[in-house]
């Protein structure tokens, strides 16, 4: 295996522990929100469902810079957290479509609860940005 594979393989992982950690802070936004407003699907819930997720991308930046990508420069700072909230933008308008779409047009299976669909209808939407993202930082942003 290459030393440019493992490298990838290596920031792939912590890559999803980083998310794992940005999703629990996600999610826990998400469900704090609903909880204080009272809603659970629609254009109510994507919003709700974007501002968790850019909760969660702040905390995403430090972590995928000092510690998957290993990026310690200082110079270029503001450009690189452009791209970065470039890219973290892009896979939250994937996210609010995809968390919008489930919850509004597609009937939860089986009558589960409200709150219930919109976590799956909000993990569906992670699991999709999961790669869009990786590979946005990974080429765009930390390439080096």
């Amino acid at each position: 295996m290459s030393s440019a594979k493992k490298t990838t393989q290596k920031q792939f992982s912590r890559f999803v522990v980083v998310g794992f950690i940005n999703t629990a802070i996600d999610f826990f936004v998400l469900n704090v929100l609903s909880f204080l407003t009272g809603i659970e699907k629609g254009a109510g819930a994507a919003a709700l469902s974007s501002i968790s997720f850019l909760v969660a991308n702040l905390n995403s930046y430090i972590l995928n810079k000092k510690w998957t990508f290993k990026e310690h420069s200082a110079k270029n700072i503001s450009k690189q957290f452009t791209k970065f909230f470039t890219v973290s933008i892009m896979g939250a308008v994937i996210n609010f479509v995809i968390v919008g779409v489930l919850t509004t047009y597609v009937q939860s299976p089986f009558e589960i609860d409200g709150r219930l669909w919109l976590n799956i209808s909000k993990a569906t939407a992670i699991g999709v940005v999961l790669f869009w993202n990786f590979f946005g930082y990974k080429l765009f942003v930390f390439k080096k």
